[in-house]
């Protein structure tokens, strides 16, 4: 019969009757040491160490190995519900020679001021509470006293482990059992009911998996009469086939049944408060199940592709990239198409150039968001008219009695040639910027004065050039204090930097270019490389903690550039390719590479494309796509809109046809 739950739960009481393992016991330490290895591999370091919260103290209350000696040099503050256990906790962590402040407080109605920690770590805390609503009130607790961008560290129990499911479903049965189950078996969330419930409380999710896949009955008891009997080699021998069996299961399709822990690494938002993320962009729709699977594609893409750049051979991938590298951007664009075929038309009035202006757009909001934060100057208001098919549109769509200066459809390349035929200028979501290693340095020797500045500013540095082959402890360095700082300094709130396992499995697959000052070891710039074939691609750059000296006046980012031009050079590569930019030169990120001589080249991966009607050629709505410069194709060539005209670029049309 199933035991009813108590009311109230005494904790002292139940740390009392709770069975305690041997301290010695190796399951324990194993547990540690997968925590350990986690935590280091997520938390980007820091010089002032920081301030943490630990959100429970029966591990070190038990003399299990001290879990948080992997955040030395930080100020500690160890917390849990009970004052039975909290006090035990800090006489053994006064015997391990460790000092942390102590408090007694619910996860619930935490008693510190807000922004009060750099990092909380929870583990296995929030899985103890019968209704499930309180985990998201303990998230929202976490959420306040977390510094802006200060990291959660959170572990639940997976529901989805066996193991689990049968000592939840015992307790279920027969309620606590003598001292095994002493603790209320509580509601616990999926991996994707939590992160799911991690966004909605305001948390930015870098990172989930599973944690601890041996098999826990076993391997606990097998450590405890290893501990019990003074078994010192047997239990080291133990410690080490749980490390191995941890390192043999965790990469395996089945980690979701065998891992003991769903893990989480998460940041608190540094652009939105909590209540904003529960509410949601108000004019955003739920994404639709084709662009969930899109979506879902895309991750599995990418983790095909760097799989692939990183096993394949140097001479094989010479030369089976391009024809690789052409099919997969045909099946890109071909996927694409079934998303723009029927789409709403909508209205967006806002002011622009001191004016209030017009937009008409066929396409979902998050499409045509990069062209209208180009042209207006606050938030525009929308009003959505019914939906119509891509035939409708392209055949009558000057008969749409809209009042609009601008015209803008969202599109994909497979159709936009439709659009071109009618008169439409195509605009790329984003702009390829690459060039052959030869014209830029013929360009370098010849440069104006502004690159030229840069060129005797590196020349002045005395910068060292290195390279670094993938490590995780790298990839984490150069994630947290580079990539993501860099993109913040540039482009403030409207940064969106990419997740840590997609930076992460690019620099895995190519290398690293570090940018060394003369007078220290620490990098000030670093890019990320990879090399497809004849293309030298550098896919991510960053500068130490985004600092804007090292931007412009000591020269590292201009360092780090033209070193790129002279190893893609040395190497033999045909081509350079710098990435993505926003299709306008006004953009610093599309003006600094073009000083540098790249110039926009043919991007099969990009399945976006906006096909823009000018209707008010007199309007302040076009007079501002031309002012910004905006880069349009033309087939394989690319065009410079101007005031006054298209001026052609010099699109380098061997360089787009090769790539």
């Amino acid at each position: 019969m199933k035991a009813r739950s108590r009311a109230v739960v005494d904790r002292d009481l139940e740390w009392e009757k709770a069975w305690k393992a041997h301290p010695s016991n190796p399951w324990f330490r194993y547990q540690a040491d997968a925590y350990a290895a986690w935590i280091r591999r997520r938390l980007p370091p820091r010089d002032d160490g920081g301030r943490l919260l630990k959100t429970n103290a029966f591990d070190e209350a038990c003399g299990f190995p001290d879990l948080m000696r992997v955040f030395d040099g930080t100020r500690t503050v160890l917390m849990d519900v009970s004052p039975l256990t909290l006090t035990q906790a800090l006489r053994e962590l006064l015997r391990w020679g460790r000092a942390p402040v102590g408090c007694v407080t619910d996860v619930r109605s935490l008693a510190f001021r807000p922004d009060s920690f750099d990092v909380v770590l929870s583990a296995s805390t929030l899985d103890h509470f019968a209704d499930e609503r309180n985990i998201s009130v303990a998230l929202g607790e976490l959420w306040r006293v977390l510094r802006s961008g200060g990291h959660l560290l959170l572990a639940l129990d997976n529901p989805s482990n066996p193991i689990l499911r049968a000592r939840r479903l015992v307790h279920w049965v027969t309620g606590p059992l003598g001292g095994l189950i002493p603790f209320a078996m509580g509601r616990t969330l999926s991996q994707r009911r939590l992160v799911a419930t991690l966004r909605r409380e305001g948390f930015e999710v870098l990172h989930a998996d599973f944690l601890l896949h041996t098999p826990r009955i076993a391997a606990l008891w097998l450590g405890e009469w290893a501990a019990r009997g003074r078994r010192d080699c047997l239990a080291g021998w133990l410690v080490s086939l749980f490390g191995r069996l941890e390192r043999a299961l965790a990469p395996l399709p089945t980690r979701r049944w065998t891992g003991h822990f769903v893990i989480v690494d998460c940041r608190r938002s540094t652009t939105i408060g909590a209540a904003e993320a529960r509410a949601g962009p108000a004019a955003s729709p739920e994404p639709s199940r084709i662009a969930k699977v899109i979506g879902a594609g895309r991750v599995l893409e990418h983790r095909v592709r760097c799989g692939y750049l990183r096993r394949v051979p140097a001479p094989i991938l010479v030369l089976v990239d391009p024809a690789v590298r052409v099919m997969a951007g045909m099946a890109r664009r071909g996927l694409a198409v079934p998303l723009y075929l029927r789409q709403p038309v909508g209205l967006w009035s806002g002011p622009c150039a001191g004016q209030t202006v017009t937009v008409a757009t066929w396409g979902r909001p998050r499409d045509a968001r990069p062209l209208l934060d180009l042209l207006f100057d606050g938030e525009p208001t929308v009003r959505w008219l019914e939906c119509r098919t891509y035939r409708e549109v392209l055949g009558s769509w000057s008969e749409l009695d809209l009042g609009a200066e601008l015209f803008i459809a969202a599109t994909t390349p497979a159709l936009s040639a439709a659009f071109r035929r009618r008169g439409f200028l195509i605009v790329p979501r984003t702009a390829r910027l690459g060039g052959r290693p030869d014209t830029l340095l013929t360009l370098q020797s010849q440069a104006k004065e502004s690159l030229l500045s840069d060129l005797r500013r590196v020349r002045r540095s005395g910068y060292r050039m290195d390279l670094w082959q993938y490590t995780r402890e790298r990839s984490v360095t150069f994630y947290y204090r580079y990539l993501v700082p860099h993109a913040r300094t540039r482009f403030s709130e409207a940064a969106r930097p990419p997740s840590f396992d997609w930076v992460d499995r690019l620099f895995a697959a190519g290398f690293a270019l570090v940018v060394l000052p003369p007078d220290r070891d620490e990098p000030d710039a670093i890019g990320v490389a990879i090399e497809r074939g004849d293309v030298f691609w550098l896919a991510y750059l960053g500068t130490r903690d985004g600092d804007p000296a090292v931007m412009r006046r000591s020269g590292g980012l201009a360092a780090l550039y033209d070193f790129a031009i002279r190893l893609a050079q040395q190497r033999g590569a045909q081509l350079i390719d710098m990435g993505r930019s926003r299709p306008w030169l006004t953009d610093g990120v599309t003006r600094y590479k073009w000083k540098w001589g790249f110039r926009p080249m043919t991007d099969l991966t990009e399945a976006l494309e906006h096909a823009v009607r000018i209707v008010r050629a007199d309007g302040a709505a076009a007079h501002r796509l031309a002012t910004r410069r905006v880069i349009v194709r033309a087939g394989r060539r690319f065009l410079l809109m101007s005031p006054h005209s298209l001026v052609e670029a010099d699109s380098q049309r061997g360089t787009a046809k090769r790539h």
